[in-house]
Order: structure tokens, then sequence, then C-alpha cells
């Protein structure tokens, strides 16, 4: 039923706040970032600027499509809609 999977939506989003810490995978590469798969059916983004503690000069000098590692969520926009990581 679908109050059953809104139940079960709320549960994760509970979990989901800044400085929760979860294993993704790299979904999608733009020159200022990646897009991160996280479980739940949520996508956060890794801006250039939070990948390494150096100057990246490129996204993929540091991540490749499908890569799987662990990213901190630094804040939630939009209700949930928008995910920075």
């Amino acid at each position: 039923s679908n109050r059953h999977e809104e139940n079960e939506n709320q549960d994760q989003d509970q979990y989901l706040q800044p400085g929760s810490i979860f294993k993704g995978r790299v979904s999608r590469i733009e020159h200022y970032g990646c897009f991160i798969d996280l479980p739940g059916g949520k996508r956060g983004l890794l801006h250039i600027s939070q990948m390494a503690p150096h100057r990246v000069e490129s996204v993929e000098s540091e991540v490749q499509m499908g890569d799987e590692f662990f990213v901190v969520v630094l804040e939630i926009e939009a209700g949930g809609a928008r995910i920075r990581l």
C-alpha cells in the first residue's frame, strides 16, 4: 500500500540529516562535481571543492562512474530535494 511506502520513506528521511554518513555510488559526473546515489533512492551532489583536501583540477582525476565510497551529508535544501555532500 502507499501508506506503508510513505512510512518507509519517512523513516529513511529521518536518517538523512547533516552529519549523516552513507556509502554511495557515483552516478553522474559534471565539471562542477559528481552526483552520488544514496540509500533510499536519494541522490546528492559532491562538489569538486569537497572532493579532496587539495585543489582538484578535474572531477575525473578523483572519481570515476560507479566508484563507491562513504560521504557525509553537509546540507539538505528544498525539503530534501537537494542534498549537498
